[in-house]
C-alpha cells in the first residue's frame, strides 16, 4: 500500500492516539456513554501491538497491519477489507465473521487462528486520490503463511490466492474454496469434509490424512497431490479430477491394515 500502489499515503498516528481510539472502542463495546467504535480505515499501524484486545466490528479498511503484533486478537465481525496483513501474528486470533475481502495475508501466521464464517472473496477498494475516485480489484491472498489447527468452518474463500499454505489439522468444513488457488498447499489431517473445491487448484497439495468425504472436487486440478491416507469418497477416487493425484493402490492400504492388526496382535500376546 502507499503510492508505490498508487493509493494515498495512509494516516499515520501517534501511539497515543491509537490508545484513545481503543478506549472508546472499549466503551463502545461495554456500551459505556460516549463509547465510539473504531474507526481506523486507511490508517498506518505497521508494527504495532494490539494482542489480546477486543476489535470486534472495527474498521480496518484498506489498513496497514503489517508485521501487527494480533495475537488472541478478537476481530468478530470487524471489516478488514482490502487490509494490508502480511506477515502479521495472528496467532489464536479470533476473526469470526470477518470481513477480510480482498485482504493479504501473505505470510501471517494464522496457527490456531478461529475464522469461521470470515468473508475472504476478492474486494474491490474504492478511495480518492485528490481528483478523482480510484478503484482497484484485489483477491484475498493467504500464501506463504502458517495456518495450522486454524478454524476455517463456513469460511467463504471463493477465488482466493492460497499457495503455499501450512494448513495441517486446520478445519475447513463446509468452507466454500471454488476457484481458489491453493497449490502446494499442506492440508494433512485437514478437515476439509463438505467443502466446495469446485474448479480449485489442488496442484502439488499435500492432503495425507485428510477429510475429502463430501467435498465438491468437480472440474478441481489435483496433478500432483498427495492422498494418501486421506479420506475420499469411493465415486471421487475414479474421477477424472483426481486422475493425476498421488493415491494409494488398494493392495498397499491392505497391507498397512494387515500390518497394524499383526502388531496389535502381537502387543496384546505380549
Amino acid at each position: 500500500m502507499g503510492d508505490e500502489d498508487g493509493m494515498a499515503d495512509l494516516k499515520k498516528i501517534t501511539r497515543a492516539e491509537l490508545n484513545e481510539i481503543l478506549a472508546l472502542h472499549q466503551g463502545a463495546l461495554t456500551n459505556q456513554r460516549g463509547g465510539r467504535l473504531a474507526n481506523l480505515e486507511f490508517h498506518d499501524l505497521a508494527n504495532e501491538e494490539l494482542s489480546d484486545i477486543d476489535l470486534s466490528r472495527a474498521d480496518f479498511t484498506g489498513a496497514s497491519l503489517q508485521h501487527a503484533m494480533l495475537a488472541k486478537t478478537i476481530f468478530t465481525q470487524a471489516t478488514l477489507f482490502c487490509a494490508d496483513l502480511r506477515v502479521a501474528n495472528l496467532r489464536r486470533a479470533n476473526m469470526t465473521r470477518s470481513n477480510l475481502r480482498g485482504a493479504c495475508m501473505r505470510g501471517a501466521d494464522l496457527s490456531d487462528a478461529i475464522m469461521v464464517d470470515a468473508d475472504m472473496r476478492e474486494g474491490v477498494l474504492a478511495w480518492h486520490d485528490g481528483t478523482a475516485s480510484q478503484f482497484e480489484h484485489r483477491k484475498a491472498e493467504i500464501s506463504a503463511a502458517i495456518a495450522a489447527r486454524a478454524d476455517f468452518t463456513g469460511a467463504k474463500m471463493a477465488g482466493s490466492f492460497v499457495a503455499q499454505t501450512d494448513f495441517t489439522d486446520s478445519v475447513m468444513r463446509n468452507a466454500n474454496l471454488s476457484g481458489a488457488d491453493m497449490r502446494n498447499c499442506v492440508f494433512v489431517g485437514a478437515q476439509l469434509d463438505g467443502a466446495d473445491l469446485s474448479g480449485a487448484t489442488m496442484a502439488g497439495a499435500d492432503l495425507r490424512s485428510a477429510d475429502l468425504s463430501g467435498a465438491n472436487i468437480e472440474k478441481a486440478d489435483f496433478e500432483g497431490a498427495e492422498l494418501t491416507g486421506a479420506i475420499v469418497d469411493p465415486e471421487a477416487l475414479s474421477a477424472p479430477e483426481l486422475s493425476a493425484a498421488i493415491k494409494p493402490s488398494p493392495n498397499a492400504e491392505k497391507g498397512e491394515q494387515l500390518d497394524e492388526i499383526l502388531a496389535a496382535h502381537r502387543q496384546w500376546a505380549n
